[in-house]
């Protein structure tokens, strides 16, 4: 999560600064670029929320205890993809969740 909201806020920055310069000195393929770049950060920003509402859900369902779930769900929201990667391989719990029914 740290990562992709880093990736969309420089996205936005350029995207933001690029329309206060004026666009004529600028080529077209810079042009494409940047907006392309907000693009894909949007994208991958948006995807990577549906996998961290995922993540808090398994952490919620598997913790014991309150400090345990607690540190799941930061776990969960900080390093969203890790978090899942690792769930999955090496948690009994989580591995029950994640079964495609």
């Amino acid at each position: 999560m740290l990562l992709s909201t880093h990736n969309l806020i420089l996205a936005t920055s350029l995207y933001t600064e690029e329309k206060r310069k004026s666009l004529r000195r600028l080529e077209r393929r810079v042009k494409l670029y940047i907006s392309f770049y907000l693009f894909v950060s949007v994208v991958l920003f948006i995807l990577e929320l549906i996998l961290m509402t995922f993540a808090v859900n398994i952490a919620m369902r598997c913790g014991n205890d309150r400090r345990e779930r607690i540190i799941h769900v930061l776990l969960a929201v900080l390093f969203t993809i890790p978090y899942l990667l690792f769930s999955m391989f090496f948690g009994k719990c989580k591995s029950n969740l994640m079964e495609i029914v």
